[in-house]
């Protein structure tokens, strides 16, 4: 009975050492393929040429990619873990009580690092754990000043146009009776 007792344990502990090779095998796989997904979603986040931050619920950045640096002039080491109105207090302005399942668009205009005026093109979406609750916000941000300084020197074109027009009109009608009475001048100055 014991040697019998023996091979069955001896049996079972070989297989329990199989099972724990097989799983510490598995479990690394997992781990390189998650690695290998975080490597990835890291490579395109930092790849983009827009600006992504991600906060908690309550308004803690967590994440802030390169371009948001750049687009913000802020470095990323002085916005992580503080919270959003401290850094941006217009972005406070999507944390209201609008529908947090619809994303959200506007414009703001901030401060950047230096103290200068940027405008920015933003949206807002909720972001969601695998099970769907909502744990945070991802905002989505590019700068759109050189845009909207484009925009305001074609209205002052288009404003320009208008008065050249305006002033061309007005002369022609100013010329044409002018040109009567220029006229009848040189007429009455023959006759006398």
């Amino acid at each position: 009975v014991h040697i019998l007792s023996f091979y069955v344990l001896a049996f079972l502990a070989s297989y329990v050492v199989e099972q724990e090779k097989k799983t510490r095998t598995l479990l690394e796989e997992r781990e390189s393929a998650f690695n290998q997904l975080d490597l990835l979603f890291r490579s395109i986040i930092e790849s983009v040429d827009t600006g992504v931050m991600t906060t908690t619920f309550h308004g803690r950045i967590k994440t802030f990619n390169q371009a948001a640096e750049r687009i913000t002039g802020f470095p990323r080491k002085a916005v992580e873990n503080r919270q959003i109105q401290d850094i941006f207090a217009d972005f406070s302005s999507f944390f209201g009580n609008e529908d947090q399942n619809t994303a959200r668009r506007r414009e703001i205009n901030i401060l950047d690092g230096k103290g200068d005026p940027v405008i920015l093109g933003c949206s807002v979406s909720p972001l969601k754990d695998r099970y769907g609750k909502q744990i945070g916000y991802i905002l989505i941000f590019q700068d759109l000043t050189e845009i909207k300084l484009m925009e305001e020197k074609l209205e002052k074109s288009k404003k320009l146009a208008l008065i050249g027009e305006m002033a061309a009109g007005l002369a022609h009608e100013m010329r044409n009776p002018l040109a009567s009475i220029t006229g009848s001048i040189q007429l009455l100055g023959q006759h006398a």
